[in-house]
């Protein structure tokens, strides 16, 4: 029983540094994320302001395909996830709320008007396992999300919605609050609205803690009067072109939200693990030092009970 004991509280020891190490490299993967999130951030507001500025013009039969509004008869579906576990309900709670979304919408394998792009290895899993047809699969793109990675994913939302194979794109990612808080979100990024992208942008930055000061930063710029531009060579080329860089940009957010939430999940979770490493090893000293004791007061009243017999 004593060599059970300490084989458990000598497990529990191990287990307890490596989920500190995991906690300690998840936040600085996560404090990672936000910073190369906010880098994009001055870029981002100068292209939709000048969205918002063309977007103005009177020849609206010349709007770029991204831009046009459709009702929306077929879907495309994005399920954002991780590669790998270990990260509390990170990846649990996007698939939880897909689901809920599947049943209220009445989306099923049968169901020709949805179509699924699976982000992470669980997602595709769950599409698979669920019966739904993936139309395309995007893992291993490692702990933080390159413009690169992204681009294949923009590109075949931006296909199909100009091709006319979709009339809208819903994202369901998580959303990077503070470090203790993420919440899943379902966006429609397809057709782009200047004013949603705004939103997505100022969300970017954390509510509270380290970065929150740049909330206030750009808040009157949706407010700013239309500017007068010469455009060259035509509106709609200049609109068409700058709509395909903010659905890049919107879908590259997304998914640095997304890196960030899932290393602050991590984090947490490695850190309840090593709590709850804690406390077992301290719950399995007591217990051995109680059998010890037992142990050793049982070897003395034997003893004195010996001695007394030989007395006798």
């Amino acid at each position: 029983m004593f060599q059970f004991i300490k084989q458990r509280m000598k497990g529990a020891q191990n287990i307890s540094q490596i989920t500190k190490a995991m906690e300690l490299v998840a936040a600085t993967k996560m404090r990672r994320s936000q910073e190369i999130a906010l880098r994009s951030r001055p870029y981002a507001y100068a292209a939709l302001d000048l969205l918002r500025t063309l977007a103005t013009l009177e020849e609206t039969d010349k709007t770029p395909p991204l831009l046009q509004k459709r009702l929306p008869a077929r879907t495309a579906v994005v399920l954002v996830t991780s590669d790998k576990g270990l990260a509390g309900s990170f990846n649990s709670s996007v698939l939880r709320r897909f689901d809920q979304f599947a049943k209220k919408e009445g989306v099923t394998p049968q169901n020709q008007n949805y179509l699924f792009v699976a982000v992470g290895k669980k997602a595709h899993a769950h599409l698979e396992k669920q019966g739904f047809a993936v139309l395309e699969s995007f893992v291993r793109a490692g702990d933080y999300t390159t413009p690169d990675q992204v681009s294949p994913i923009a590109s075949v939302l931006e296909r199909q919605y100009v091709a006319g194979a979709i009339d809208r794109a819903i994202v369901f990612s998580t959303h990077f609050r503070t470090a203790l808080t993420q919440e899943v979100i379902e966006r429609e990024i397809l057709p782009i609205e200047p004013a949603a992208l705004t939103d997505l942008i100022n969300e970017i930055v954390p509510e509270t803690g380290r970065f929150s000061e740049l909330r206030i930063e750009n808040s009157e710029l949706s407010k700013e009067a239309p500017k007068s531009f010469l455009i060259e060579p035509t509106p709609e080329r200049v609109l068409g072109a700058i709509a395909s860089h903010l659905l890049h940009m919107q879908v590259y957010h997304l998914f640095m939200e997304a890196n960030a939430s899932e290393h602050a999940a991590r984090r947490m979770a490695m850190k309840n693990a090593s709590e709850n490493a804690t406390e077992l090893v301290q719950t399995l000293t007591i217990t051995y030092n109680k059998l010890r004791q037992a142990a050793i007061t049982k070897e003395i009243t034997e003893i004195v009970a010996g001695a007394e017999a030989l007395k006798n």
